[in-house]
């Protein structure tokens, strides 16, 4: 358990959500996690919530949410989906208006925006089903370490295995694309006659790490950007960020982490892994397996003698700003 820092007082958390076509669920959720929230002191949640061309309701489970409790904004835009082709582009839209909308309402608010050091901001893929119910120390604990000052945003890890690739940038783990790693591969002389399933095992699924072993490394594990279904920012270290989808960094969180410093993935803040991210493994004949195993073991040992993350178990609410240039050097 993470020994977390003096706790401050009249927290609020700004929970940003964009949802489409997840009301399967979605009121259960959003509920989990209000309840969550309220049992934490000092702590006031506020939802904003982002939903645009469902056909299954999804809409009105917001609504009725909204109805239901104080400080729920619901963002609601028709069309976005014709007008915006693109997944990851059609998200850092969605994230970017909630976004607007939070720093607008704290200037009405606070009258002059987040400059206050108790505000966080929780960027949440509301279609996981993460048991926030479970998640009370952890998720303090979270919020402790970020208002101390030490990170300006943590990301949780997944069980069984790191799932979110797509959003990792860590020196010696994932340093580009994955997507475009793999696009790249398949087109390449030397490696476009390798079977499909060898590329994605090189390029992706062998680098979601165990979650058991990246908790033997450290509490915090420094990175550029990272997301996995939940992020734990000051509020005022994002307020002139935007989210951007490129081709070179196709994930919106790429480009949002890039403009902010001291951000770490913290390993006692666990959520279950969708499993669709992480290949069917049901299917993979021994073969595949044990080749997932040998990349597993060639990443763990690169991570040991590159020194990679050497002074990460120093790292933690005791220490200063500092960690992230040294523990990466």
């Amino acid at each position: 358990m993470t020994t977390g820092p003096k706790r401050s007082p009249n927290i609020h958390v700004a929970i940003a959500g964009p949802v489409r076509d997840c009301g399967d669920g979605l009121a259960a959720r959003l509920t989990m996690l209000a309840d969550t929230l309220d049992t934490l002191p000092e702590v006031t949640a506020s939802f904003f919530l982002f939903e645009n061309d469902s056909i299954d309701g999804t809409l009105d489970v917001l609504l009725r949410f909204a109805s239901s409790r104080p400080r729920v904004h619901v963002v609601h835009e028709q069309g976005l989906h014709d007008r915006v082709r693109r997944r990851e582009a059609r998200l850092a839209t969605c994230r970017n208006a909630l976004l607007d909308v939070i720093l607008d309402t704290l200037k009405a608010d606070c009258d002059g925006g987040p400059t206050d050091a108790t505000m966080l901001y929780l960027p949440v893929d509301l279609d996981l089903p993460i048991p926030w119910s479970e998640m009370q120390g952890p998720l303090r604990s979270a919020f402790d370490a970020v208002l101390a000052g030490h990170w300006n945003g943590v990301f949780p890890t997944s069980y069984p295995y790191y799932y979110d690739i797509h959003a990792l940038r860590a020196e010696f783990w994932n340093e580009d694309d994955a997507w475009n790693r793999l696009s790249a591969a398949k087109r390449a002389r030397s490696t476009s006659h390798l079977p499909k399933w060898m590329l994605s095992e090189i390029h992706i699924f062998a680098r979601q790490v165990s979650s058991r072993r990246l908790a033997r490394i450290a509490p915090f594990l420094p990175v550029t950007s990272a997301f996995g279904g939940l992020g734990v920012y000051r509020l005022d270290a994002v307020a002139r960020q935007r989210y951007v989808s490129t081709p070179v960094d196709r994930c919106e969180h790429v480009v949002f982490n890039r403009g902010i410093d001291r951000l770490a993935i913290m390993t006692e803040l666990i959520i279950p892994a969708p499993f669709e991210h992480l290949g069917d493994r049901s299917r993979r004949r021994p073969h595949q397996l044990g080749l997932r195993m040998l990349l597993h073991q060639m990443l763990w040992w690169r991570w040991r003698l590159t020194g990679c993350w050497r002074n990460a178990a120093q790292i933690g609410p005791s220490d200063s700003r500092e960690h992230r240039s040294n523990t990466m050097a």
